[in-house]
């Protein structure tokens, strides 16, 4: 394993993975490989995103065929499944999506994101317009999530290396 996998890429890169998980991951690969690359060794140091994010990102740049903008895509799309899979609120899904949009190369445009976080804030009953906008969203991002449903099943080894753990913050309608 030279460069690190686009699914372990994008996952730090939306923030969906805690250091804990890729650290384990990471320092049990460095006991399975003779000569681990340096990425490997920065990555099972890494506390935070930036730290991680800094570890691999010369792996990134020496990789040219590495799809940017998939991964754009990858973690746009890993940020709404956090929201769909009940880990974060709407406002701070839509607050992450804009932000991440802002200055990538996603096909989706931050103001998309900015504009229904607005709508969601402003409205009088904000879960009635979060049940009517979800869908839509969803079906919107829909090739970004199934990105992100692949890169799931891609990075499962390192998101069950330390444990699972699923912390909703929104409560399934009853």
């Amino acid at each position: 394993m030279d460069t690190p996998p686009v699914g372990l890429l994008a996952a730090i890169h939306a923030d969906y993975i805690q250091p804990n998980r890729w650290v384990a991951w990471a320092d049990r690969q460095i006991g399975h490989t003779k000569e681990p690359p340096m990425w490997l060794i920065d990555l099972s140091l890494a506390r935070d995103t930036s730290a991680a994010w800094n570890a691999i990102s010369e792996s990134i740049h020496d990789t040219p065929e590495l799809p940017l903008r998939e991964l754009d895509e990858i973690a746009l799309g890993l940020i709404a499944l956090k929201y769909f899979e009940g880990e974060i609120e709407f406002s701070t899904f839509l607050h992450r999506a804009g932000d991440h949009t802002d200055p990538s190369s996603c096909s989706t445009d931050c103001e998309y994101f900015y504009h229904h976080l607005n709508r969601y804030l402003s409205a009088p009953s904000p879960r009635d317009y979060e049940d009517r906008a979800a869908p839509e969203i969803r079906q919107y991002l829909k090739e970004a999530i199934d990105l992100a449903q692949v890169a799931k099943a891609q990075i499962k080894p390192v998101t069950e290396q330390a444990g699972g753990h699923q912390n909703p913050t929104r409560p399934e309608s009853t």
